[in-house]
């Protein structure tokens, strides 16, 4: 039977070829994500090491709301000196700059990192930055730039360049260009360094650093002098060099998990769809080999050994489609790694292949292979030998009881997940039972597949002549096989047709938000990759004549009642005046220093009433708030409001996010044009109406919902791929029958249109259960999403329909070669098929 299983797969190989492309892809997609991952993880956890090798003790502040930091009394720094067994002692300040490139325009860091301002350490030892050209900067107006900032804009040593930071826009000779260990930039950050002194100024405060950095004399362990340290400094934290290595490569691979998890969802959901297409194959293949398989039960074969051979051909499939998708992975990988680096994502080393990221993927594509193949090696050992005798016996079975009983019990069990999750806003139930259903859907495919495929048939039929009524019964006639077809397609297009619902309710729900709540005229809006922008610019914009109210608006993490949270801050004396927060008890102008306002429902699950106190921990300082407002509004300012002062005192950043802006009706056109001018020193700040603000934030959920249907491509690649295989295994199947079709007069050009029609009678069939299950879906989590704010369900019927279409079209470009294959069929051969 070994024998019999490889000549098989020897035979057979071009039926296996579109499963074995389908599993590649999903390998290759996952194994790149992990291959990717490795290689950036090492790249960065070698980096650490390396620079911070001679870094024995690392003080900075105890205090730490969700990974922002309080900063620490620059007098620390002599009292750390001054510890026993210390050799050196350096200042590190961190904070917000810019460089502005020649065009005028702010230079975007890559792939979302920051633009970062530091303090330049003079002992080389401890400093993670080195010259790589020119020198240190020794006058405050001098600073050194990243060298992948400097490539960018061209700039070299000598050359007079503005930079933007928390107290506006400066202008400073650049000295010198710098390398963060071998590679050009930390994770595409830019990076600035001043002197100890303008950094103070410029990026924190006067009096105050960040942490510092501590290098041991000899003789003297890590922990040694940490425990030193911590017993000479009160208030502050002190890790020893090795642990804060491991918290920065720490903190690399929580960063980057997200991505890996992101991109590996969508490689899952491939091989997912996959599965779909491998069950299908062999389904088809096993009906193919009746005559075959009885053969080989007449002969003597049990029921074990033909399980096995079915199986088998899985497995062999699998290896091998897993191995070129393992190899492929690497290539994927390396292209990536090429468009980060494009990006300036450096990588410092080579690629990193890891069992893990090898063995994995693979042994996960040939899981699946295997355990597609096990209903349809069930199948195959139902086989009598008696079928030997007859001339075919094809699988022609489109339903059962048994088959209903199950899919309404999935379908069911599914639909009550997604209730439950409805009734408790639980976004995990709704997907468990969204998951459910598909499969339920799924299992009952068969049962609707041959009604469903005889009504979108009809106008092929009712139009197309002989062409359209041939597709539509050879689509009928076997539901089993149009199901299984059309439910990989079904499962991309359930999934586009989700995103694109909650997205679209997204949308309405912020464009809804911003018109009601808020009044201002104008958004002065910080920019994409910048944190903030001066304070000095709201200053300079409330000065205008023809601006009646100005507010900045800050947004940070806290810590209210134990629980981390966002806050944001507005001016209270204006506030009235620029937003429209539904203010249902107190008065927003009461915040002043110690007063909170809460959102209501927020305020009602807790407990609280106006008067209440609650604790609210800041990275700088704790204080106990009393509140003093309650406001219904969800979206546009979020749970929690303070006033601006209190804020800036608990927030170590001192930059304003956005600044809203009122002008006077009379002369609105003239005081537009003066805010503009006012903030043109501030590359990065965009001026916006509110229709403009609106698009804005618009446009950001679109960007990421054209990223997730891109990624949600792959599979819908894989499902087409699919039909195209069954519609090949199927020409296969017919080849007698099309010969005779070709002997009575049908000529290859209604062969090939009769080929296509069936192949979009099946694109449709899958594309309208998506959309179907889609908006289902889309809709129970719009509707769970109710208590943040997006409270309504929008369906967009042009984007909707338009999958619908591109479903159709994409059935024809799937059958393209199916058709191409059926209208090269050789007349006397097809006749004489067996």
């Amino acid at each position: 039977m070994l024998r019999q299983t490889l000549r098989s797969l020897a035979a057979n190989k071009r039926r296996f070829l579109a499963t074995a492309v389908a599993v590649v892809l999903g390998v290759a997609f996952m194994s790149g994500t992990l291959i990717l991952t490795n290689t950036l993880q090492a790249s960065y956890d070698g980096l650490f090491e390396d620079i911070n090798r001679e870094t024995d003790a690392y003080v900075r502040s105890d205090r730490n709301v969700n990974g922002t930091r309080g900063r620490i009394d620059a007098a620390t720094l002599d009292i750390v000196a001054a510890v026993p067994g210390v050799r050196a002692a350096t200042p590190i300040i961190e904070g917000y700059a810019q460089v502005v490139g020649p065009d005028g325009k702010a230079i975007e860091p890559a792939g979302g990192s920051p633009a970062l301002g530091t303090a330049w350490i003079g002992d080389a030892d401890l400093n993670p930055y080195r010259i790589v050209t020119g020198e240190a900067p020794m006058t405050d107006d001098e600073i050194v730039v990243d060298r992948h900032t400097a490539d960018v804009t061209g700039f070299m040593p000598g050359d007079v360049i503005t930079v933007l930071t928390q107290i506006g826009s400066s202008e400073f000779r650049l000295a010198g260009i710098t390398a963060f260990g071998d590679a050009d930039s930390p994770a595409g950050a830019t990076v600035i360094g001043f002197t100890l002194t303008a950094a103070q100024q410029h990026l924190a405060e006067p009096g105050r650093i960040d942490a510092i950095a501590v290098a041991a004399a000899d003789g003297i362990s890590q922990d040694d002098l940490r425990n030193r340290i911590a017993a000479a400094a009160n208030g502050v934290e002190v890790l020893t060099g090795k642990a804060i290595i491991a918290e920065n490569q720490d903190d690399v691979r929580e960063g980057i998990s997200f991505i890996t998890t992101f991109l590996l969802a969508f490689a899952a959901i491939a091989l997912f769809v996959g599965a779909f297409i491998i069950h299908n194959t062999f389904s088809i293949v096993v009906a193919q080999r009746t005559k075959e398989l009885a053969l080989l039960r007449s002969l003597g074969a049990g029921r074990g050994q033909i399980m096995s051979s079915v199986i088998g051909e899985a497995v062999g499939v699998g290896i091998v489609a897993s191995l070129v998708g393992v190899v492929a992975g690497v290539g994927v990988a390396e292209g990536l790694q090429a468009l980060f680096g494009t990006l300036g994502l450096d990588f410092a080393g080579s690629t990193v292949l890891s069992t893990a990221s090898l063995l994995v993927p693979f042994l996960l594509g040939v899981t699946v292979c295997l355990a597609s193949s096990i209903m349809p090696g069930r199948k195959a050992t139902t086989v009598a030998p008696i079928a030997a005798m007859r001339d075919v016996a094809l699988d022609q079975v489109g339903s059962s009881t048994r088959r209903a009983a199950t899919g309404a019990i999935m379908t069911v069990a599914g639909g009550t997940a997604v209730i439950a999750g409805l009734a408790t806003e639980t976004i995990a139930a709704i997907g468990v039972g969204a998951l459910a259903v598909m499969c339920g859907v799924r299992v009952l495919g068969p049962i609707i597949a041959g009604p469903v495929a005889r009504v979108l048939g009809w106008p092929a039929a009712r139009f197309r002549g002989v062409t359209g009524r041939l597709a539509t019964d050879n689509a009928v006639r076997n539901p089993r096989r149009t199901a299984a077809t059309a439910s990989a397609l079904m499962v991309g297009v359930t999934l586009v047709g989700f995103a694109t619902i909650v997205a679209a309710s997204s949308k309405q729900a912020i464009d809804g938000a911003i018109d009601d709540a808020i009044t201002a005229d104008l958004v002065v809006n910080a920019g994409r990759f910048s944190p903030g922008v001066t304070p000095a610019a709201a200053d300079a914009i409330a000065a205008i004549p023809g601006v009646s109210a100005v507010s900045a608006v800050r947004y940070g993490p806290a810590e209210v009642d134990g629980v981390t949270t966002p806050v944001v801050a507005y001016d209270p004396t204006t506030i009235g005046a620029l937003v429209d927060l539904g203010v249902a008890e107190g008065s927003m102008t009461q915040l002043g220093f110690d007063g909170i306002a809460v959102q209501s429902e927020t305020a009602s699950d807790n407990g609280w009433v106006i008067g209440d106190r609650i604790r609210v921990e800041f990275p700088a300082e704790a204080s106990e708030l009393t509140i003093v407002a309650l406001f219904d509004e969800k979206l546009v300012s979020g749970r929690y409001i303070v006033g601006l002062d209190r804020f800036s005192a608990g927030s170590p950043i001192d930059l304003d996010q956005q600044v809203l802006v009122r002008l006077d009706d009379a002369n609105a056109a003239d005081s537009r044009a003066a805010v503009e001018e006012a903030v043109a020193s501030y590359p990065t700040v965009r001026v916006m109406d509110r229709e403009e603000f609106n698009n804005e934030q618009s446009s950001q959920i679109d960007q990421f919902l054209m990223l997730v249907q891109a990624l949600l491509g792959l599979a819908i690649v894989i499902a087409l791929i699919g039909i195209a295989n069954t519609l090949g295994l199927s020409i296969h199947e017919r080849t007698r029958e099309l010969g005779l079709l070709r002997a009575v007069g049908m000529s290859r050009r209604q062969l090939r249109a009769t080929v296509r029609w069936e192949a979009v009678i099946i694109a449709t069939f899958g594309t309208l259960v998506g959309l179907a299950l889609g908006v289902v879906f889309g809709t129970a989590a719009v509707s769970a999403l109710g208590s943040t704010g997006i409270e309504r369900v929008v369906l967009p019927t042009e984007a909707l329909l338009l999958i619908a279409g591109l479903g159709a079209l994409a059935g024809i470009a799937a059958a393209t070669m199916p058709a191409r294959r059926a209208g090269r069929l050789d007349v006397l051969a097809a006749i004489s098929a067996g």
